[in-house]
């Protein structure tokens, strides 16, 4: 189930025509950085299937997405360093069915609305990371969190799918 989980061939990005592959920083050395503009059209492709994989309730599972900005900001009583949330976005698997463009196998969600909507929290020359899961897949990660030394854990954080991009045309200004 683990291989499934952070499999790297579950989603990807197209910003303006460029495919971006996502794969965990854990699992893998690359990291691509995208540039967004005005203009940019983004676009989330994932496998048709990511919504059964570790789940037998696909009406309650849902697309989860993160974005992260690389401003350190220290959380709970532990006082752990993490980058700054600006914002969790979940679209349950049916609402996200239609709201995509639908190929063989494929759905195609347009996420273009999303980060223009959040806009005003790019800054200039920091990076943004856009994570995605499933919430069924998320749950599945905690659990097995759960059951791991910390330090173990922390290798483990990272294995969501994610790109990081600037907004170099579009921060707040």
């Amino acid at each position: 189930m683990l291989q499934q989980v952070y499999s790297d061939s579950l989603f990807s990005v197209n910003v303006d025509g460029v495919e971006y592959p996502l794969s965990s920083l854990a699992l893998n050395n690359r990291n691509d950085i995208a540039i967004l503009t005005e203009a940019s059209r983004v676009f989330l492709s994932m496998v048709e299937d990511v919504f059964t994989t570790n789940c037998n309730d696909v009406v309650n599972n849902s697309l989860h997405i993160m974005l992260l900005r690389n401003t350190m900001v220290s959380y709970g009583d532990e006082g752990r360093e993490k980058q700054e949330h600006i914002v969790d976005y979940s679209v349950y698997a049916n609402s996200l069915v239609e709201m995509s463009e639908n190929e063989p196998g494929i759905l195609r969600f347009d996420l273009t609305p999303f980060l223009m909507a959040h806009k005003g929290r790019f800054l200039e020359n920091v990076r943004n990371n856009l994570y995605f899961t499933t919430r069924a897949l998320r749950e599945y990660h905690y659990q097995k969190q759960k059951k791991m030394p910390s330090t173990i854990y922390r290798q483990l954080i990272y294995r969501f799918r994610f790109l990081s991009f600037t907004g170099r045309e579009i921060q707040r200004r």
